[in-house]
């Protein structure tokens, strides 16, 4: 009997040490998946901590080169995006960027390259779509510029800088350039700024000579001017919902439609003229001035940054302080036809600064530009930076120079010095930057302007002081 309890005994205190066993080996597994878990999850939290501190990062370095390309820092902003570019190779809008700086920069072929690269990795990406039509603009190839922007709607049905909707509640129809449209009414929109309208207009002897009768939509401070077209056969101000037409057409819409390229663009001018007694008038009154009048612009309208509240940045504008040699220049007499903003910086010059100003009155008794179109009949020449003024002075058929930035807008193209939307224009710009450096007295290679604020500060002093060189250089001839 008690070797019986001794046996039982010992099979108790085995199972109760297998039992202690098992269960010990079960808590050091479980405290190991736990351990291991833990592992996993601190892992993950500091994966997740470094991804949101990269990103956290790429969206500062983003947001710094966005504001770089806003303020003109053209090389800096590229500098930025390159960098992006290596941690995040397909993000379309760093490669878009990237793009836009190209563009700027006044290379073609690379914005070209980087804008595709944007579309293949975002193909509903509408900006690349845009900005790659304007490149193949500049470079001359319209027919590309009209396939690419036409799969984003930009095809002439709407202001192609506003993407605003048009007349489709009215049940008239789009002008594709496909109808004959001999004995019926075209409503001609304006659109843009007034250079815009100055340029676009161009196209109402187009229409007129398809046996249209012709009606233009305008701003109705410009209406006295265009008035004098021979082309129009009706105007009408903006917004008084008029209705009674066949077809409709924005004015920078026109070319699209009828798919013009380069070679056959009309550029007969004049196409605007100026009121004939207001020509007569000023005529009588620069008579006197027996000297080579230049008139002179400076400025283009600039709207209000709302974050500064001061004028946005405009590339196009000229600090008057550059026109100062021309004044310097025997027997030349300066006539100021800039209008409101830029008219401040005319205290600020030297006292030995001659320019002749003209009254309160000018250009607002007759309406917009009016009085500027028939002053400009009897000036010897006109320079300007790219405003409205250099449009006019083209469309009246005057001598014109227009003094253009780095990279200027794709309608004045790239390394040309004639327009060809305006015969009697010519070009002066500024040094263009390059892969291999900038034709300026910096001549700095490309690391080097990425490297350093100091050569594109350089630039910022002498770009146009060099533009201005060429200028007195060709008037001196």
């Amino acid at each position: 009997m008690n070797n019986k309890k001794i046996f039982y005994a010992c099979i108790a205190i085995i199972f109760l040490s297998v039992s202690m066993l098992i269960l010990s080996k079960f808590v050091f597994i479980r405290k190991r998946e736990e351990a291991k878990a833990q592992h996993r999850s601190d892992a993950q939290i500091a994966q997740t901590n470094i991804q949101a501190n990269t990103r956290k990062k790429a969206q500062e370095k983003y947001n710094l080169g966005i504001q770089y390309f806003r303020d003109g820092k053209l090389y800096k902003s590229l500098s930025v995006f390159r960098g992006l570019c290596r941690t995040f190779p397909n993000s379309h809008l760093i490669i878009w960027m990237l793009a836009n700086c190209y563009r700027e920069l006044g290379n073609m072929p690379q914005a070209i390259e980087y804008y595709k690269k944007s579309i293949a990795l975002k193909p509903d990406h509408k900006l690349s779509y845009t900005d790659l039509g304007w490149c193949y603009f500049a470079i001359g190839d319209f027919q590309k510029g009209y396939e690419v922007q036409s799969k984003v709607g930009i095809d002439g049905s709407r202001g192609y800088d506003k993407g605003h909707t048009n007349f489709g509640s009215l049940g008239c129809r789009f002008y594709d350039g496909k109808v004959d449209i001999k004995g019926k009414t075209i409503l001609i929109k304006d659109e843009g700024g007034f250079g815009d309208m100055f340029q676009w207009i161009r196209f109402a002897k187009t229409i007129k000579e398809k046996g249209a009768y012709v009606i233009v939509e305008a701003r109705k401070n410009i209406i006295p001017l265009l008035s004098n077209c021979p082309y129009i056969d009706r105007l009408i101000p903006q917004r008084t919902g008029f209705d009674d037409f066949d077809y409709h057409i924005y004015a920078g819409g026109i070319f699209r439609v009828l798919k013009y390229d380069l070679d056959d663009m009309p550029n007969q001018v004049p196409y605007l003229y100026p009121d004939k007694k207001l020509e007569q008038k000023w005529g009588a009154i620069l008579a006197k001035d027996k000297n080579f009048k230049i008139g002179i612009c400076w400025d283009p309208c600039r709207c209000i940054n709302p974050q500064t509240g001061k004028l946005a940045r405009n590339k196009r504008a000229i600090p008057l302080k550059y026109f100062y040699p021309l004044s310097k220049i025997k027997n030349v007499s300066l006539y100021c036809l800039q209008q409101r903003n830029g008219l401040e910086q005319v205290c600020n010059m030297p006292h030995d600064f001659s320019m002749r100003m003209f009254d309160k009155d000018f250009d607002r008794v007759h309406g917009s530009f009016s009085d500027t179109a028939a002053v400009m009949k009897h000036l010897d020449l006109v320079i300007t930076a790219d405003t409205s003024v250099a449009h006019l002075a083209g469309a009246l058929g005057v001598p014109v120079w227009v003094m253009l930035p780095y990279s200027p807008d794709w309608r004045w193209m790239y390394e040309r010095s004639d327009s060809y939307w305006y015969p009697t224009m010519k070009l002066f710009r500024q040094p263009i930057f390059t892969s291999a450096g900038v034709e300026d007295k910096t001549g700095l290679p490309e690391e080097a302007f990425a490297k350093t604020g100091l050569p594109e500060e350089a630039f910022a002093k002498t770009g146009w002081g060099s533009v201005m060189d060429q200028v007195v250089s060709e008037l001196e001839k």
